[in-house]
């Protein structure tokens, strides 16, 4: 991570809903036609007017002339476009605005019907005809409730469901939306402000994998129209909405429930007017009425499956490597990367806690960037670039950062550093950074990582201060996959992505 905070990352909070379906294929399906054109990245917007009432479920235009969501927002349509608090939405030849279980929905001449989420028009259909709670059969086809057959990709159709406290584990991973560099940026609708939210598959994939969906936007300017990033006290990046495999580094506890207790909103809708009595502070203050509902539990440890930890000199190639696919299935602008966060511990235990942790590195293997973030030669600080190595047929160039386990900071120092004999404060900061904007694939779109003859590679080449980048005596306890935004809004989906290990 360019500009981290290890112990913020920790965070762990779900709000919003999603819309559409996993489709079950790598190629992301094309939009409807005629389909509104994706939405800019927004400029930033004024201060809004004074909120208005909220219109009653089900209120529509025509015959309204204008209509108010939960947040105020006033909506109305001019031409055929929707307008929102009087600024054109991407949107044409609408005949019909719905508000409908606290979400707008436009229809237009074609009959198509979109959902606004996320500052941004999504494929939906009538929600009234889902909801309807009348067993007769409709005038007109309903959508049918029986899920898709599977394709060849053995990856079933799902629509969006509500996940109970232990649906955020799904086999060998924890899924984390995780805001831990949001810093002082508010959630909400606006341009200004950010939202963001995970779904996942709710069955394993016949490889004993799993699928997840994560979207999300984080703003490039505050509400004075100055770039975030400009200001020291914002964390350049904002969020890492991740699939976590084995004991994940920086909890406070064996058992962070309730001693360290987060709020997680389950993606399912769910009105929740007010914060429930124990809200942490932090969240209390930003609470969104329409959020989901609340589960209040935390990935603590581990699912049950994994492998790790492992000693990386006791590892054999095809001992621990993953398999996944994967693809932007929305609209993807900014700057930011879906990446491997890897963590190697002195130690084999968890870690609880990054001050007394033994973190000796983490180390990063990107599989898409966009914005330019991160990609070689010019999207990383330069400095920290080393070397080039080629594994299993793709060329990395390798960064290192923390010269004597200087990188992240923030730990007591329990730990000697081998190489001066001085107490180690931080850890090393790995990238295997792959050509261009994505990570080769074979001819499936898979990609296939074998992470022993990643490790071997750092354990037989020297590095900073003329040392080996790694001994082999430490222990990999966690592999992570997601995404790391600096700005921007996104879609992506990772479709049957899988780690075993023996």
């Amino acid at each position: 991570m360019a500009d981290d905070s290890a112990d913020a990352r920790a965070s762990t909070t779900m709000t919003g809903t999603f819309t559409g379906t996993f489709t079950g294929t790598f190629t992301p399906a094309p939009a409807p036609s005629p389909a509104p054109s994706p939405a800019p990245t927004p400029a930033p917007s004024p201060t809004p007017p004074a909120a208005a009432p909220e219109s009653p479920n089900n209120s529509t235009i025509p015959p309204n002339v204008m209509l108010s969501d939960g947040y105020g927002h006033r909506w109305t349509i001019e031409n055929g476009v929707v307008i929102r608090n009087s600024t054109a939405t991407p949107s044409s030849n609408v005949n019909l605005l719905l508000y409908f279980n606290g979400a707008m929905y436009q229809r237009n001449e074609a009959g198509g019907w979109w959902k606004w989420h996320i500052n941004q028009w999504m494929d939906a259909t009538d929600p009234r005809a889902s909801s309807s709670p009348s067993p007769s059969p409709a005038p007109s086809p309903a959508p049918a409730p029986t899920p898709a057959p599977a394709p060849s990709t053995g990856i079933p159709r799902i629509d969006a469901v509500r996940h109970p406290a232990d649906m955020l584990e799904i086999g060998k991973f924890w899924i984390i939306d995780n805001r831990w560099g949001k810093a002082g940026i508010n959630e909400g609708g606006e341009s200004y402000q950010f939202m963001q939210a995970v779904e996942r598959l709710n069955t394993l994939t016949p490889s004993g994998g799993m699928a997840c969906r994560i979207q999300w936007k984080w703003p490039e300017f505050n509400q004075q129209g100055q770039k975030i990033n400009d200001n020291p006290n914002y964390s350049e990046v904002k969020c890492y909405p991740c699939a976590s495999y084995g004991p994940m580094p920086g909890h406070s506890g064996p058992d962070q429930y309730p001693a360290w207790e987060y709020v997680v909103r389950a993606p399912d809708g769910i009105v929740i007017p007010t914060p429930p009595a124990g809200t942490p502070s932090n969240i209390a203050e930003q609470w969104q009425p329409k959020g989901g509902s609340v589960i209040r539990r935390a990935p603590c440890s581990a699912a049950p499956g994994h492998v790790l930890p492992k000693r990386v000199n006791s590892m054999a190639a095809g001992s621990l490597v993953a398999d996944l696919r994967w693809a932007k299935t929305g609209v993807t602008n900014g700057r930011g990367h879906l990446s491997w966060d890897i963590w190697l511990q002195e130690t084999p235990d968890q870690g609880f806690g990054f001050v007394n942790a033994s973190l000796t590195h983490e180390i990063m293997i990107p599989m898409g960037n966009w914005g330019l973030y991160g990609r070689h030669p010019n999207g990383r600080n330069p400095g920290w670039y080393s070397h080039d190595v080629t594994i299993d047929g793709v060329v990395y160039h390798v960064y290192l950062a923390g010269a004597a386990y200087s990188f992240g900071g923030g730990m007591r120092g329990n730990f000697t550093n081998e190489e001066t004999g001085a107490k180690r404060t931080g850890w090393k900061f790995v990238v295997f950074q792959h050509d261009g904007d994505n990570h080769p694939t074979d001819n499936n779109g898979n990609i296939h990582l074998d992470f022993p003859k990643f490790f071997a590679h750092m354990t037989s080449h020297k590095g900073l201060g003329g040392v080996n980048i790694a001994r082999g005596v430490e222990y990999c306890t966690n592999l992570q996959l997601g995404v790391e935004v600096v700005y921007g809004q996104g879609d992506v989906t990772l479709y049957d992505f899988n780690i075993t290990g023996k």
